[in-house]
Formats: C-alpha cells, structure tokens, sequence
C-alpha cells in the first residue's frame, strides 16, 4: 500500500505589489479574496460585485437604453469599486493618480447614467422607483466617504477611512468579517 502525500498549494492568487509596510496579514487577506475568487472561476471583482442577480429600479426591457447604459457603467467600473471598497494601500503616488482619475471618471459615467433616468422617468417618478427598491444589491455605487485628504469643506458624518493595514491593527476579527461579507452574496 501507498502513502497518500499532500501537497501544499504555493500558487500565488494575488500578484500586485503592495506598500512597503504593508503586514503580512493583510498581504495574506488579500491572498484569500483573489484565491477564493480563482477557485469560483471568476475575477475577484466580478465576485463582489456581480451583475446577475442584482435588482435594478427600472423596467429592464420597457427602458432598454437605461439598462444597458447601467450595465456598462457597471461592468466598466466594478473594478474601481472593489479598489475603493477595500481601501489597498498604493505603493506610488503615480498609481495613486491613476487611482483618482478613475474615482473621477466613475462619478461621471454614474452621473449621466442618473440623468438618463431622470430624463426618462421624471425626477419624482425615478426617485419613488429607486426608493422602492429594496435589496441592498440594487447595483449603484453611491460613493461612500470623502477622501482622507479631501479639500472638500462640507463635514462627514459617517464611518472614518480605515486601510486594510490600520484596520487588521485595530480589530482582526472585523478585518476577517469584512473579507467574508465581499463573498456572502446571499445579502
């Protein structure tokens, strides 16, 4: 008889370049997201932040234009959203330029994808089809927090800007909840 001999994995899922000072264990977090998504057969933020299955506030086939505007800004952008979800420390100021640009452009597109529905629907009628929309996967980004170095003068009154790093210090067991909720997509 045979000895069964197990074999460690060492295929890397998640292969960008992290700051310097980046902990291990946020370095493994992230290697957790991109393994569970390569092992689900999709990108990682295809995972978090799915198409299918989503509820929309329109009528998808009396307003096909509406539809299918969302559904590219959707698609275009769920990249960029799951960046900004988890808040990746850039290891150069360049990709962090980058990273604004793209924040920037995505506000746009959402911007005239909404004037698209108001045009079409009225602004009362829209806003009375997006308010009864109940799931929390209607699939709009709304924006979330200002910038930690924002210019902006208007207070904000939400949760503060956490980094992966500084909250992994602060409490592991949220860190570790929050990697799980990306993927419960039963919510």
């Amino acid at each position: 008889m045979g000895t069964l001999q197990v074999v460690a994995d060492t295929t890397r899922y998640f292969r960008f370049e992290l700051a310097v000072g980046t902990l291990q264990v946020v370095a493994d977090d992230l290697e957790a997201l991109f393994k569970e998504a390569a092992l689900r057969g999709v990108s990682v933020n295809a995972l978090a932040y799915p198409w299918a299955d989503s509820k929309v506030w329109h009528d998808q086939v009396s307003f096909i234009h509406i539809h299918v505007e969302h559904w590219r800004w959707w698609l275009k952008f769920r990249q960029a959203f799951f960046d900004w979800q988890l808040y990746i420390p850039y290891p150069s100021q360049q990709l962090l330029s980058v990273h604004r640009k793209l924040k920037m452009q995505a506000h746009i597109d959402r911007i005239k994808c909404l004037s698209w529905c108001i045009q079409t629907s009225g602004y009362y009628s829209f806003l009375r089809q997006f308010e009864a929309c109940t799931s929390n996967r209607r699939l709009m980004w709304m924006g979330g927090h200002p910038g930690r170095k924002s210019s902006d003068p208007k207070p904000y009154y939400g949760l503060g800007i956490e980094n992966l790093r500084e909250l992994r210090r602060r409490d592991l067991r949220l860190t570790s909840g929050k990697r799980r909720m990306r993927f419960n997509r039963s919510t």
